[in-house]
Formats: C-alpha cells, structure tokens, sequence
C-alpha cells in the first residue's frame, strides 16, 4: 500500500510545530516554540503587519525554508507523521495570482487535470459571481471578484488535504464576504484551514480558533 493511500485512511493531515525559525537577513519574522494545529480545525493568524503570519503560511507550504525547528505533519489518528512530499496544499496568497488575460472560467481550467472544461466548474463560480462576469477577462473585474475567483480555485478545483489562505477576504463588502465563508466552510469538509487575517470578525465568519501571533513568539 503506498504512502498516500495510507495516509487517506488515517485521516487529513494536522501540524505539529516546534522552535520553528525564520530570519530575513537581521530581521528575526518568526520564531515559535511551540504549535499545534489539529486535523480537521480551522484557525486564523492574527497580528500586526510584519508578525509572521504570511511568513508562516509559506513555511508551512514549503514556499520558504525555516533556519531552525521542525514542521511534522501528522495523520488525523495523531500517530503517523507524513512528509511534505505526500501533503497536498491548496494556497489563497496575498495576490490572487490570476492570469489577467484569461476568464475567471479560463482560470479554473488551467489548475484542472488536462485543462478539462466542465459544468462543474462553471456552477461554482456562480455561488460567487455574477454570470456576466465569467467570461470576462480577470483584468476587469473588481478586486473583491478577482479574490472570489481565487477562493473558488482554491475551494473547488484543487484535490487539497491542507488550505491556507493569505486575507482571503480583502476587497469585498460584507455581505460577499458572508457568503463566501459559507462557502468556505461548506467546502473545507474536514480538512485543516488556516487563514491570516486582521479581523476577528473575519475570523467569526469562519468559526476560526484565534492564534495571537504576538503571544506565540518568544
């Protein structure tokens, strides 16, 4: 039985971490004796600009390379440790990191197996955009349906046992921003979800448990 298939059984992944440290340059970001975020929960980063939080996530993901400590991944039995390698992340970065010159649907299709078109995908979109705005080029729509489109990549398009989310929320009014934590949370099953944010209103909308950045450092 191979290592995926074995970790699919024990459950979706949580993190474990311990004397986590990054440094750029001379500049300490972050520095973290000890964490744990648990299979299945979902929990917001909260802090000041330039705590950590982004530098976290990228952390987690292996999009930057700590300087000291351990990130152990752990199956939902809280026995087996999975390497990064075997994990599969989903990340809503702090750009959208769309093709402007594409369409939303366009968009889903290029992180879709063999670039597949389908109803699907289309159906999702329309949980939070208006239909005139499928087809349209990224680069007209606003900055909170460019940030909706993202989410849906995120949500929906990608086969993701770990979310992470950099502001998810940024650009939109309040009542887009209701509907898409719902369907967040409809989406997220019972996978783990760790967002960064400044607001904890933002992380309510999610039933997020709350990390003080401040109060994690040493």
């Amino acid at each position: 039985m191979n290592t995926d298939l074995k970790k699919r059984e024990a459950g979706e992944p949580g993190i474990r971490i311990t004397g986590l440290k990054k440094s750029f340059g001379d500049k300490k970001v972050t520095d973290i004796g000890e964490l744990e975020l648990k299979a299945g929960g979902t929990y917001a980063l909260m802090g000041r600009s330039g705590i950590g939080k982004t530098t976290l996530l990228r952390l987690i993901a292996g999009l930057e390379k700590n300087d000291g400590g351990d990130i152990t991944f752990i199956t939902g039995d809280g026995k087996a440790p999975s390497e990064r390698k075997d994990v599969r992340f989903s990340f809503v970065f702090q750009e959208d990191r769309l093709c402007e010159y594409l369409s939303a649907e366009e968009n889903l299709y290029l992180v879709s197996d063999g670039f597949s078109r389908d109803a699907f995908q289309v159906k999702e979109l329309l949980r939070l955009l208006p239909e005139d705005s499928l087809k349209r080029p990224v680069r007209e729509l606003s900055g909170g349906q460019k940030r909706r489109v993202a989410v849906v990549r995120a949500m929906s398009v990608t086969e993701a046992d770990i979310i992470l989310m950099d502001e998810p929320f940024t650009g939109m009014d309040e009542d887009t921003k209701k509907l898409t934590a719902d369907y967040i949370r409809e989406k997220k099953k019972k996978r783990l979800l760790i967002i960064s944010t400044h607001s904890r209103e933002e992380a309510g909308l999610l039933d997020a448990e709350i990390i003080d950045m401040e109060s994690l450092q040493k």
